[in-house]
């Protein structure tokens, strides 16, 4: 909020709750961005809406791909001590949960992940831009985390107190997409599909995206990591390892389900076999 109180102080004009609906080019070079409030007119456009960059940009339908994910908050009982939790986390819990946690300063948890949950269930995650409802499978995830998973936490009254989805862009080769946008005019910057990982990154991709808006840098110029560059043969090209990621995962938990049908129906077997000798 600081950052935001700064740039504001300094002239940025924030439309809130002002979602931008479709851009076009006009012939004098001008970029017209439509909105319920009206049409925003500018010389240099830069789309920085992540996961929904194809609403305005569709050649980017196959290549960022929305992923619906769920975090939580956890608190403890205000008569408890709240343990404390040194760091931030990156957790790869039994189950391949990959799951991320901070305690922020007034104590709570804030936690998400859950993959392990419904990971195996692309419906209800894949090219979902529904953050309205919970994922059904993962909403009770976080019930008992911290006492299952964190010393000194067991007798802690810990519990989920809010919890919520969101929409992560991901990307097809699984690279950020940044730069000026291949095919279209001048004067047209993308900085979208971080991977869920935008807070490490996106200060210095930003920083050079505004060296080549404000200051005409090239993209050599501009500082950013080479391979995040948006480029015409990565539009083009058809393959999407994340899709091939899904179905593999899919795969492989079909496989098991079916696996431990037939552990399970050999134990019955067994036993009725046991009960007639």
């Amino acid at each position: 909020m600081h950052l935001l109180s700064l740039a504001c102080d300094k002239g940025l004009d924030l439309q809130t709750h002002t979602p931008a609906t479709s851009i076009k080019r006009q012939s004098d070079g001008m970029w017209n961005v439509s909105t319920p409030r009206g049409v925003i007119s500018t010389k240099k456009l830069v789309v920085a809406n992540n996961a929904f960059a194809s609403t305005l940009l569709p050649e980017y339908t196959e290549k960022i791909i929305p992923i619906k994910s769920i975090c939580c908050q956890i608190s403890t009982p205000k008569d408890r001590p709240t343990p404390k939790v040194a760091g931030s986390f990156g957790l790869r819990l039994p189950g391949k949960s990959h799951d991320y946690l901070i305690q922020r300063p007034d104590g709570t948890i804030i936690v998400g992940g859950g993959r392990d949950t419904h990971v195996h269930e692309p419906k209800e995650w894949f090219n979902n831009i529904d953050d309205t409802t919970l994922i059904g499978s993962a909403k009770h995830y976080f019930d008992a985390f911290m006492q299952e998973h964190f010393h000194g936490w067991e007798e802690s009254g810990a519990k989920v107190d809010l919890i919520w989805t969101g929409t992560i862009g991901y990307n097809s080769d699984s690279v950020p997409n940044v730069g000026p946008v291949p095919g279209r005019k001048k004067n047209i910057w993308i900085a979208a599909g971080f991977q869920g990982h935008g807070m490490p990154v996106i200060w210095l991709t930003m920083k050079g995206i505004a060296k080549m808006v404000g200051r005409g840098a090239s993209w050599e110029e501009s500082g950013i990591p080479n391979p995040y560059r948006t480029t015409q043969e990565r539009l083009d090209n058809p393959r999407s390892a994340l899709a091939e990621r899904v179905q593999t995962i899919v795969a492989e938990h079909q496989e098991e389900s079916s696996r431990k049908k037939a552990e399970a129906e050999v134990v019955e077997i067994v036993s009725n076999t046991d009960q007639v000798a």
